[in-house]
């Protein structure tokens, strides 16, 4: 299969690469192409929009893309939805393409890509970070049961 880049040139699918976020809804899934001639990336809805990918093709996409949210190169990670605090793009949201030491990579909406600190980017909470209690533990039933002084509900019946 072969697609146009955004430079108007004929590429194999293999220049173009996949990411997912699990937090923001417009950036789901940014289809990112690679190749000679510069990168440049789509949203989802950007990439329907255009008629490049077939339901199928995004879908292989999307099942390739999941494998990349699980890598950890630092306290950000490849598909991680964080927010921009600095510079041009401030306010928005992007997506970490690449991290390496304190130069972190990011995709904007408008599909650019420019290098942050980590100081000038925040982390976007994930579902998963929103259920933890304070203590960095998940929320749960154990957790529900547990009584004043941190003792389980049969503790407390039987001293």
């Amino acid at each position: 299969m072969k697609l146009t880049c955004p430079w108007g040139v004929e590429h194999p699918a293999e220049s173009v690469t996949s990411v997912v976020s699990t937090t923001e809804p417009d950036l789901d899934l940014a289809v990112v192409f690679d190749c000679g001639c510069g990168r440049r990336g789509f949203t989802l809805k950007r990439a329907i929009a255009s008629g490049i990918f077939t339901d199928d093709e995004i879908e292989k996409l999307r099942a390739e893309a999941r494998k990349l949210r699980g890598e950890s190169r630092s306290d950000f990670r490849s598909a991680q939805a964080v927010t921009i605090l600095a510079g041009e793009h401030k306010g928005q949201a992007g997506l970490v393409w690449a991290v390496d030491g304190d130069k972190i990579e990011v995709l904007t909406l408008e599909g650019d890509y420019h290098v942050y600190s980590p100081a000038e980017l925040e982390a976007v909470a994930t579902a998963a970070d929103e259920t933890k209690g304070p203590d960095g533990g998940t929320k749960g039933a154990a957790d529900e049961t547990k009584g004043p002084d941190g003792g389980t509900e049969d503790e407390r019946r039987h001293p």
